[in-house]
């Protein structure tokens, strides 16, 4: 069986799982301390992939007056709204899309066990899918 019968046969993934390939990317992807560059960045990301269009107006309010009023986001629950939107954005270009459906073929195969999922296991990980 091919990797793309593979893939499209097994599309539906759980909710669970979906989650958890999304916690994944977070950790691989997205920088541990937000500032006011990286919300700029991803901000230029958004437009140019247009994944702008797929966000509601409060995510694009938010990216747009967060990088104005904060210069370090401190704010646990701002960090986590933040991720989400970074992660959306990543998704609208290939890279993003092929750490997405390649870590969940690699965790349907076997490659990856539901240990790796814990933080320390975190770093291995991301020197598989770089």
């Amino acid at each position: 069986m091919t990797y793309l019968a593979l893939m499209v046969s097994n599309f539906n993934a759980g909710p669970h799982l979906e989650g958890e390939v999304l916690k994944f990317l977070s950790e691989v992807l997205l920088p541990k301390v937000i500032t006011r560059s990286i919300i700029e960045r991803h901000l230029r990301k958004a437009y140019m992939n247009r994944s702008w269009f797929t966000l509601n107006r409060f995510q694009r309010a938010l990216l747009r007056v967060a990088p104005k009023v904060v210069s370090t986001v401190k704010s646990p629950t701002l960090i986590n709204v933040l991720k989400r939107i970074f992660i959306m954005i990543k998704l609208g270009n290939l890279r993003g899309r092929v750490l997405y459906y390649g870590f969940l073929l690699a965790q349907r195969m076997g490659y990856i066990s539901e240990e790796m999922y814990k933080p320390h296991h975190v770093g291995r990980l991301t020197k598989v899918f770089q």
